[in-house]
């Protein structure tokens, strides 16, 4: 205790940060491992141009919203059909009667002279309107009538009876053509939908196959770039061994470092055209920017190949004619404005 007392407080100061450092450095958590465990290894996303599409038809906003289009569409043709469906009815009635009268008309010969009656009927059933505008009706009637009068025979009496009937206007809007209208143009609705989603498709993949091949021809090029760079650094340093050794001149040495410098701004422009293809091609695959795989280069897997195939042109036509999605959406639109109601 005495000799710490004596000792100076700056040397025990010194003494205890170097006990810490010792410490910190030798610790595996803060130590060369830690370096090399946050040192970020880059990430790879291997693709070859099916899994693209793949990725597109599963991801892609655009797909995606317009998928939905054809099911809204639907759901106006399950309204405008529902004009159609069976709907349940009931009806019911109570009457009761009382009331003092004087002749023997009402209640015979009895004593009490007030006529009392109760009646009450039940009628529940289905109907459903039929496309030639007329009703179709199922229903079941329930009467009962119990009364004080001595000339209802049997009382009390029920009386119960099936009917089925079937009502038709004749000379007005023979064959339900407004709600007919509604149907048909509900149709065409799901049609247009249906060819403007395929529209949607087309073009995304159309897109999707664009930046899968102009990435692969910047990651070709962009490997050129950089063996070319290489190749005249190499040169660069080679003139200048051969100028100090007085083979070649100054100018020589300047067109070689010339060189260098224009092969580094061919090297970084393929790089930036590169890298922007890279982040289109994610977009188009509905990769969010959020997400782990949005930090992950794209590796291109599939080489392009040149096939040669006999196309007919008058067979071609007439397959865009019947399937373009464009051609589609004008024959359905025109016909939505000739579905009119009479």
């Amino acid at each position: 205790m005495n000799s710490i007392k004596n000792t100076p407080a700056s040397i025990i100061v010194i003494f205890c940060v170097q006990l810490f450092a010792l410490c910190f450095f030798l610790s595996p958590c803060f130590g060369g491992e830690s370096q090399e465990s946050n040192t970020a290894q880059p990430s790879f996303l291997h693709l070859t141009l099916h899994e693209a599409v793949r990725y597109a038809v599963e991801g892609n906003s655009e797909i995606q919203i317009s998928s939905l289009s054809p099911s809204m569409a639907y759901e106006d043709l399950i309204a405008s059909e529902a004009i159609y469906d069976f709907s349940i009815f009931e009806e019911n009635n109570i009457i009761r009667t009382n009331r003092p009268i004087q002749s023997l008309l009402d209640n015979g010969s009895t004593e009490d002279d007030t006529f009392n009656e109760k009646r009450w009927d039940v009628r529940a059933g289905v109907k459903k309107q039929l496309t030639t505008g007329g009703m179709f009706s199922l229903f079941f009637d329930v009467e009962h009538l119990d009364s004080s009068s001595e000339f209802i025979i049997p009382n009390p009496q029920y009386v119960s009876r099936l009917t089925a009937q079937v009502r038709q206007a004749l000379l007005r809007e023979f064959g339900d053509r407004s709600n007919q209208s509604a149907v048909e143009k509900a149709n065409l609705a799901i049609a247009i939908s249906k060819a403007h989603f395929h529209k949607v498709l087309a073009k995304v993949l159309r897109r999707v196959g664009i930046s899968y091949w102009q990435l692969a021809f910047f990651q070709n090029q962009l490997d050129y770039r950089t063996k070319a760079y290489g190749a005249a650094e190499d040169i660069y340093e080679k003139e200048k061994v051969r100028n100090e050794e007085g083979f070649s001149s100054l100018l020589d040495v300047d067109r070689a470092f010339s060189a260098v410098k224009n092969r580094q701004r061919e090297q970084m422009r393929t790089s930036t055209e590169l890298k922007n293809s890279m982040n289109q091609l994610k977009l188009l695959l509905g990769i969010s920017p959020d997400s782990k795989e949005y930090e992950s280069d794209i590796v291109i897997e599939e080489d392009m190949s040149l096939q040669k195939m006999a196309i007919e042109r008058n067979l071609i036509v007439e397959d865009a004619l019947q399937k373009r999605p464009e051609l589609i959406i004008a024959k359905k639109n025109h016909c939505c404005l000739i579905v009119l109601p009479k």
